[in-house]
């Protein structure tokens, strides 16, 4: 009853609401602070880290971008923008962790292509155990885990040729059969056949070539 009450006081309520809002306003202007002092250190670090990587020229160019409408993470988005070389455009980058959980079949097919037309213009990154999703990456990635006497180590590995065809016929749960392996390749080689980018004027970028997708083992 008294939360039937409380329910019914419109002043009280509207006190409430604006009391939250000024805590609200108060610690996302904070974040905000931070993030504008934080951006730019991190990214001359990463940038410094890359130069010895094979990457000379590379840099890290993070975004902090205002939003219409305040969110749970803040006042802005943040965007983490990479060039691979001299002269490079800085892509914006999007994940993907297991995006696809619950769907299957003709949806998860789609979820893919569209995945795979993100890639035009920007770096997409997704994890996924779906091969409908993983046969629309442009690079595929398998990450799987390993108990040794010291711990759990995990490892990362690209996968071509072959081995792709394998890898997406043991996600199918077709591994080492002939009939997986054939479906496997028809799913390669359709996904081969890229379709229009979702957005106008792709980048000329070795980063905006689509999604690398990989799978996780042991949770």
């Amino acid at each position: 009853l008294a939360a039937l009450d409380a329910a019914a006081d419109l002043g009280a309520l509207r006190e409430a609401v604006a009391t939250a809002r000024h805590a609200y306003d108060e610690t996302a202007r904070e974040v905000s602070r931070r993030r504008r002092e934080a951006a730019p250190r991190l990214a001359r670090a990463v940038t410094e880290a890359m130069q010895p990587l094979g990457l000379q020229g590379g840099r890290l160019e993070i975004a902090l971008e205002p939003l219409d409408e305040p969110q749970a993470f803040g006042l802005e988005g943040v965007e983490f923008r990479v060039a691979g070389h001299v002269g490079g455009a800085a892509p914006p980058t999007v994940v993907f962790d297991e995006i696809d959980a619950g769907i299957g079949g003709t949806v998860a097919h789609t979820v893919g292509q569209l995945m795979r037309r993100l890639g035009h213009d920007r770096q997409v990154l997704a994890v996924t155990h779906l091969a409908q999703v993983a046969s629309q990456a442009v690079h595929h990635h398998v990450v799987s885990k390993h108990s040794t006497p010291t711990g759990t180590v995990s490892r990362l590995h690209p996968v071509h040729g072959d081995d792709r065809v394998a890898e997406i016929a043991r996600m199918l749960g077709s591994a080492g059969t002939g009939t997986g392996l054939a479906h496997a390749r028809e799913m390669l080689d359709a996904a081969s056949r890229a379709p229009e980018p979702i957005a106008a004027g792709a980048v000329d970028s070795p980063l905006a070539n689509g999604p690398a997708r990989g799978r996780r083992r042991g949770g």
